[in-house]
């Protein structure tokens, strides 16, 4: 499930994961002495993040970053980046100049808690009071090409990875599993934190953690296995198999099943996901048609292909038509056609299912007063997972779906073409069939990620080279989560082998 704004920062450093491969200059610290607006800027928002202090963050934020600026990323999505240099990394120690004019300043810091690194910089406009007008952000495997991952061998990878989500951990930001498997063997496999705090049980390897929006390309496959029987057609309209009951029929003959793919139907959209999931945990929803209230009324944001919104209800609907076609539950479909052919066994469905130590409870760190608390997520969480997330699943389940595609057990390859590949032409250009896709530097990566409240998952797969990545995490620090910033330092390991 979306966290909302934060998707915003998902978006906004995977455009700069280009940076990477030039991010260092010299092994050598240098003396950084700014004399450009933007340098002296940089330097203040530095000293502000490494204080420590909210308020000093908060009162930067609001001091130097122009109107527009502060429209376009939120005060509190700046405060989160801002603070969760502090809060992940310690702060930022300088390192070296990457590029300097007047009005832009990147620099490359090292990180003191985990010993990676990352590149700040900031854009300020011409005129004083110089405000600020955009940022550069992206963590670093390393400070320097030298000791980064262009050298990288798989030992060194899950060298490297252990220190870093150790130090994590020690520092609190940090609860899960984290799996990486390369050329068919797990290199990394490691559980750190709490898979339950009040019982005090330990995460493990073999603890189940809910997948929020990662369960979407269980819906999709399931999709595209039923296209495969010409049972339906992605071309198909939605009213073909649903009544009005579920739509009104106008909307029903202008969205097609593509377009519920996408998130490009009009139908729900930002406005609707959260309440989606307190409307099934407030109503005690089980059922796929239980969620027809949602939807019976619904109406149109924007023509059908014309516009990218991200949308629950769409992919509930997608349930329906599984439930419709195939004359299966949508939960008996997935456990026979998916979990099952994947040998994904510790997939579950259902919350009371499973049983009290082999699941992951989700946690959100909050500050009461002058304490910090972990809230539980339990009240907040369905029982039964919808078509759009929030099913239960170990690393390797993951895993094992993965290699499911790869072997065409779930999909033949050419259906894996259709599902992975961008809609640009539906104004999807970063996401496919149930798929979020990536080319960086010539090579394709594609995957989900999932994030709710204590719920933080990641799960990546290169498609020109045989690399699985899964993070799973039950923790939510204060600014969110390290779980992108760790995607990406991991992506950065394996594309320098």
């Amino acid at each position: 499930m979306p966290r909302g704004p934060r998707s915003t920062f998902v978006v906004f450093t995977g455009v700069l994961v280009w940076l990477a491969g030039n991010a260092a200059q010299s092994t050598e610290r240098q003396t950084w002495s700014p004399d450009t607006p933007a340098g002296v800027r940089l330097k203040e928002a530095v000293g502000a993040i490494n204080a420590g202090d909210m308020d000093s963050v908060r009162s930067f934020i609001d001091d130097t970053f122009a109107p527009k600026s502060l429209e376009f990323f939120g005060k509190d999505e700046l405060f989160d980046v801002f603070y969760g240099m502090f809060e992940k990394y310690g702060g930022l120690d300088f390192h070296h100049v990457k590029e300097s004019s007047p009005s832009k300043e990147v620099a490359v810091f090292s990180c003191p808690v985990t010993g990676t690194g990352y590149v700040f910089g900031l854009t300020v406009q011409a005129e004083p009071p110089h405000l600020v007008r955009g940022m550069t952000i992206l963590p670093l495997a390393s400070v320097s090409e030298d000791q980064g991952p262009k050298r990288s061998t798989e030992e060194a990878i899950a060298e490297r990875l252990s220190v870093v989500l150790d130090r994590f951990e020690k520092r609190g930001v940090f609860s899960g599993v984290v799996l990486v498997s390369i050329d068919e063997q797990i290199i990394f496999h490691n559980a750190y934190g709490w898979a339950n705090r009040e019982s005090a049980i330990p995460a493990t390897v073999d603890t189940k953690f809910n997948l929020a929006s990662v369960g979407k390309m269980f819906t999709a496959v399931a999709i595209a296995q039923l296209c495969e029987k010409e049972i339906l057609s992605y071309d198909d309209p939605i009213g073909t198999f649903l009544l009005t009951d579920w739509i009104p029929p106008d909307i029903a003959q202008k969205v097609k099943i593509k377009h519920l793919l996408t998130h490009t139907s009009g139908l729900g959209g930002e406005d609707s996901n959260i309440p989606y999931v307190e409307e099934a945990v407030a109503r005690g929803f089980r059922s796929i048609d239980d969620y027809k209230s949602l939807t019976v009324q619904t109406t149109l944001g924007f023509e059908p292909g014309t516009k990218y919104e991200y949308s629950n209800i769409g992919y509930h609907l997608l349930g329906a038509i599984i439930e419709r076609v195939s004359g299966e539950s949508y939960s008996s479909y997935l456990n026979t056609h998916i979990f099952g052919q994947a040998e994904m066994t510790g997939a579950k469905l259902t919350q009371s299912e499973i049983p009290l130590s082999e699941m992951a409870v989700g946690y959100e760190k909050v500050c009461e007063g002058d304490s910090v608390v972990y809230r539980d997520n339990r009240s907040r969480i369905p029982e039964q997972a919808t078509p759009a997330g929030l099913c239960y699943a170990t690393a390797n389940d993951l895993l094992q779906f993965a290699q499911a595609l790869r072997y065409n057990t779930l999909v033949t390859a050419q259906t894996q073409d259709i599902l992975f590949a961008p809609k640009a032409e539906l104004n999807s250009p970063r996401y496919g069939f149930g798929f979020e896709a990536r080319e960086i530097d010539d090579r394709r990566t594609v995957g989900h990620t999932g994030g709710y409240i204590g719920i933080n998952d990641t799960f990546s797969m290169g498609r020109d080279d045989d690399y699985t990545v899964v993070i799973l995490s039950n923790l939510d620090i204060l600014t969110g989560t390290v779980c992108e910033d760790l995607g990406m330092i991991i992506g950065q390991m394996i594309s320098g082998r």
